[in-house]
């Protein structure tokens, strides 16, 4: 009977990691949201990738979408380097490879609103934004 408990307990104990690994889980952490907004553009889904970005400065959706159906693809992403700046703040300095040979750094702004991790474009071309 005893080992039956033991059983039961270490069966009980595993569920229990298994339940707070899944509710921990960083599907809305910054590095993930970010990777998800590029794979979404990568597979032009534009109507997704822009429900990732931040409201407060948000670009006009007809060009959004025509600037992701007319851009060339994305080969390769690579995050170099990510900073948190504060508590709903993150920069990521990016590396982007697309198939018509150029490679380019970017940096990516993440802003937390209302519990979830934004992606806010710079929409002022006159302005970089520093790492």
């Amino acid at each position: 009977m005893t080992k039956v408990v033991i059983k039961f307990g270490i069966i009980m104990l595993f569920l229990l990691f298994f339940v707070i690994s899944i509710g921990c889980s960083n599907k809305n952490h910054p590095e993930s949201v970010l990777k998800n907004y590029i794979k979404l553009v990568e597979e032009k889904k534009s109507d997704e990738a822009y429900t990732l970005l931040n409201p407060d400065n948000l670009p006009d959706k007809e060009l959004f979408a025509d600037s992701i159906e007319n851009q060339p693809t994305i080969k390769s992403f690579k995050i170099l380097e990510s900073k948190k700046v504060d508590d709903s703040t993150y920069k990521f300095l990016t590396n982007m490879k697309t198939d018509n040979g150029i490679e380019s750094e970017n940096v990516f702004v993440l802003v937390k609103e209302g519990g979830d991790w934004l992606i806010s474009l710079n929409t002022d071309p006159t302005k970089s934004i520093e790492f």
